[in-house]
């Protein structure tokens, strides 16, 4: 099992440790920059003003000269302890620089953060290290979120504070105080700013979290002031952005800034958090007389259309903050985004550094005699993390101690892994003691093609590879009454599958694709899959959202198996509040279906629906009111009940959206992730060990689109 290695004593200088000016545990001290030689040039600064007139004064003796301040600034890392795609090429960790191809990885994150703060200490300027939020959910690694194990990788890193983001509440606000309980209790975490929190006064589900928030010395606070080596101080607030307070479907009873009713309407709530962060900062101005304010925002930018960003609107709008750390919308801005505040003379420099530690942000920043503020255009980049960059030793043992944590049972009870891969494989799969990474990187097969995901807008072969997953669990776990149709959100794609250096398809690569949530019915991490009946024209309805907001927005798109649909994007968009049943009514022109099952064969024999037949709806199967056995995961489920449809049973009366989860004969849940997993097993187990080439796009079988046909000028490209 040479892609693992055998486990020793592993040195704890664990989650303690603050990567600060050195790398820490034994690790070698960064080194200067040395002066130019000779008559090398000296770089010329280029320092543009951002704020003028408006910063409080500091100390008398420390306003004679240019202060400096370097921002290092992540967001979205979403757990991710290894280079991305796929992660069991970066495991063992290795110990000598690559060619650049692998990006991210937290143990080089270390590295290039020791670095680049000495080097800030050789221009004599303070750092400051911050995360704009979704730190969690991602990979493997986030089965350790309650335990604190996110929060306590920022801060062996040296991070001074983030914000929460909406992937921290997807197992509810009673795990977020569990997780910051757990990282202060085992050393410490960031400071967590969070200004629009709303907390419900007559529900407990949130008081565990509201127990944690509060001002000085508490892990969740509305602001919060730094005072750097140099006497700057910073103030920070916090914000959950209105896309994001809706994207987190379990966090009730918290909310955001809107009213539970608002979310839909998201200029409504935009407007309530302009209206929270200013009072942040108004009171954060006034009882800590910061020299400069940060918003952590998880509420993004748009990089083609930057007045469209929730961002952009805050630094219009909000007056006394001078720059955004921005996330949410996984977006890499190379150079800062400047807006012109429009309620007073600042420029606002808004910044996000992409997703899954693939970039570290830097801002340069500096408060200039006769109190203005500067950054300099030269030094505020993103800097690439790649595997050029040799990992930190002391951060490796700590990813090292995340992966046993996860192999590893606790007393008598099986790990995590243990029972996820028994469930999937069908069979005891026991941890060996002696070897780290055979459970975390445990092979389901291998693969000679790459099956993109992240597209989006479109069908993809992931996408129909899950929905074919999804089918097929279904239809073994219910084999009484088979769901006949699958329907999965493109949103929930969080990967793409890659071959990799060795086409090995492992476990730890499988779940990226799908990590998210949890089950609000026992706690248990990971989507449950639920199976319901809807109409035919309920569904249709469904299929019309995928066909508007589905190609503007990916968390509406739908991929399908079991079915075959046709858009015309030339026609209106489906009116909600006409006749569903009108032929005219909407974008779909035709739904056909496969009434024998054939996972992923392509093969529809009856025509649902068809808006230029006499009878658009009459078929062998019935009408606009027949009954459809659907299958989707709990988040789906969950949309499509607050989109107003009632989940319904075989006799087509109401189902709870309990009675509706795929449980098996032992009670517990069937995952997503558990359905992908065991799909890509069993299709590798039959075809040779490798994955048919049906999910190629390269190939006649693979080619796109197959299920999703869409013609006219909304539609995505491929």
């Amino acid at each position: 099992m040479s892609s693992f290695h055998a486990r020793g004593p592993i040195r704890s200088c664990a989650l303690l440790i603050v990567l600060a000016t050195s790398s820490g545990c034994g690790a070698g001290e960064p080194t200067a920059p040395e002066p130019p030689a000779g008559n090398a040039p000296v770089e010329i600064e280029r320092w543009h003003p951002l704020a003028r007139g408006e910063v409080v004064a500091p100390k008398p003796d420390l306003a004679l000269h240019r202060r400096r301040l370097t921002i290092f600034y992540t967001s979205d890392e979403h757990s991710q302890l290894f280079a991305f795609g796929p992660e069991v090429d970066d495991f063992p960790t290795p110990t000598a620089p690559g060619s650049g191809a692998r990006r991210g990885g937290v143990a080089r994150r270390a590295t290039l953060l020791a670095k680049e703060r000495a080097l800030a200490a050789a221009r004599q300027s303070d750092t400051l290290t911050v995360s704009a939020g979704d730190v969690s959910m991602g990979t493997l690694a986030q089965l350790g979120f309650t335990a604190g194990t996110d929060y306590r990788i920022l801060q062996a890193l040296g991070y001074d504070a983030a914000t929460i983001g909406n992937h921290e509440l997807d197992l509810g606000p009673a795990a977020l105080a569990q997780a910051v309980s757990a990282a202060v209790a085992a050393g410490g975490a960031p400071r967590l700013v969070a200004s629009n929190l709303h907390f419900a006064p007559r529900d407990e589900g949130d008081d565990a979290l509201a127990a944690l928030f509060g001002k000085g010395r508490a892990p969740i606070v509305p602001y919060h002031t730094l005072v750097t080596a140099q006497g700057i101080r910073v103030g920070l607030v916090g914000v959950l952005g209105a896309g994001a307070a809706k994207d987190a479907a379990f966090k009730a009873p918290l909310r955001g800034s809107g009213l539970p009713e608002e979310e839909g309407d998201l200029e409504t709530v935009r407007k309530k958090i302009v209206a929270d962060l200013q009072g942040a900062v108004d009171r954060l101005r006034r009882e800590q007389k910061p020299e400069l304010v940060i918003v952590l925002s998880h509420g993004g930018v748009d990089l083609e259309q930057p007045e469209r960003g929730e961002d952009y609107a805050l630094a219009q709008q909000v007056k006394g903050i001078d720059v955004i750390v921005s996330g949410h919308t996984h977006l890499a801005a190379q150079q800062p985004l400047l807006v012109q505040s429009l309620v007073s003379e600042r420029l606002v420099a808004i910044v996000q550094a992409g997703s899954h530690g693939a970039y570290l942000g830097r801002l340069e920043l500096a408060l200039e005699p006769g109190r203005r503020l500067s950054f300099d255009a030269a030094r505020s980049t993103l800097i690439p993390i790649d595997d050029t960059i040799l990992p930190d030793p002391a951060a490796a043992k700590l990813i090292d101690a995340v992966v046993e944590g996860l192999e590893k049972p606790a007393g008598q009870s099986p790990s995590f892994l243990e029972g996820a891969l028994s469930r999937i494989t069908g069979a005891p799969v026991a941890d060996d003691p002696a070897v780290l990474g055979e459970l975390y990187f445990f092979t389901l097969g291998k693969t000679g093609f790459s099956i993109p995901g992240l597209k989006r807008f479109v069908e993809t072969n992931l996408l129909d590879l899950a929905t074919d997953a999804l089918l097929a669990s279904a239809g073994a776990a219910l084999p009484g009454a088979p769901p006949t149709i699958a329907v999965q959100a493109a949103g929930q794609v969080r990967a793409d599958l890659e071959r990799g250096a060795t086409g090995a398809l492992s476990f730890a690569d499988a779940y990226r694709v799908f990590p998210l949530g949890g089950s609000p019915f026992d706690g248990t991490p990971g989507y449950p899959l639920t199976h319901y009946y809807v109409y035919l024209v309920e569904l249709k309805a469904a299929l019309e959202m995928a066909a508007s907001l589905g190609l503007v927005e990916d968390s509406y798109f739908l991929g399908v198996s079991g079915l075959r649909v046709t858009v015309d994007t030339t026609r209106p968009p489906f009116d909600g509040g006409a006749d569903p049943t009108d032929p005219k009514n909407g974008r779909v022109t035709r739904i056909e279906w496969d009434s024998q099952r054939r996972v992923g064969q392509e093969q529809y024999d009856v025509v649902l629906f068809d808006a230029a037949r006499a009878e658009p709806w009459a078929s062998s199967a019935g009408g606009a009111t027949t009954l459809v056995h659907v299958v989707t995961d709990l988040y789906l489920a969950v949309g499509v009940s607050s989109f107003g449809v009632t989940l319904k049973d075989p006799q087509g009366l109401p189902l709870a959206l309990d009675a509706a989860v795929i449980r098996r004969a032992d009670g517990s849940e069937l995952k997503t992730y558990e359905a992908f997993a065991g799909y890509l097993r069993s299709e590798c187990l039959g075809n040779g060990g490798t994955l048919p080439a049906r999910y190629d796009g390269t190939t006649a079988a693979g080619k796109l689109p197959r299920r999703n046909l869409c013609s006219g000028p909304a539609c995505g490209s491929y």
